[in-house]
């Protein structure tokens, strides 16, 4: 592979522990053993993420099951991953368009049993079994999503990092 920033052939690899996913834009996402390209004449770096479908349903999978509520952007994430427009999901969700925007800014918070339905729509999209139970919303989510790569190519979740000042 060439470095895109000098264009020189020979990259080195190293293997990095934990790397914060910023590419599906949440800000909490680590994987874990993620080996990395860089150039040893102008020092770019070039993340290796390999199957980033799997990766991306993994993560959706975990947010749909989290315990606590969802914030703006694990929504949104939802949302683009399954390929529901807000002019699709609106109706199903019986809101208007404009709920679903907000949801998604932040601007307004989905109520209890408004969660629990688009938590099972999107894991009926994902085609992955849910149980999403009341007492969950109300629990501390997780603060970090560690995730690794495993011996057959597919990511799971590595384990779940708790901030202990929320609770």
């Amino acid at each position: 592979m060439d470095c895109f920033n000098c264009c020189l052939i020979q990259l080195n690899e190293i293997i990095v522990d934990d790397y914060i996913y910023h590419d599906c834009q949440l800000p909490n996402i680590v994987l874990n053993k993620i080996k990395f390209r860089i150039c040893p004449y102008c020092g770019a770096r070039y993340a290796v993420i390999e199957n980033t479908m799997d990766l991306h349903q993994t993560i959706a999978l975990e947010l749909v099951n989290k315990k606590g509520k969802l914030t703006n952007r694990e929504i949104s994430f939802l949302l683009k991953l399954s390929g529901y427009h807000e002019v699709d999901i609106a109706p199903m969700m019986n809101c208007k368009v404009s709920t679903i925007k907000e949801w998604e800014i932040g601007q307004v918070e989905m109520s209890e049993i408004q969660e629990q339905f688009f938590r099972s729509l999107m894991a009926s999209k994902l085609k992955k079994n849910c149980n999403i139970e009341r007492k969950f919303l109300a629990e501390n989510a997780p603060s970090v999503i560690i995730l690794h790569m495993n011996e057959n190519g597919e990511w799971e979740v590595k384990n779940r990092s708790y901030n202990r000042s929320n609770g």
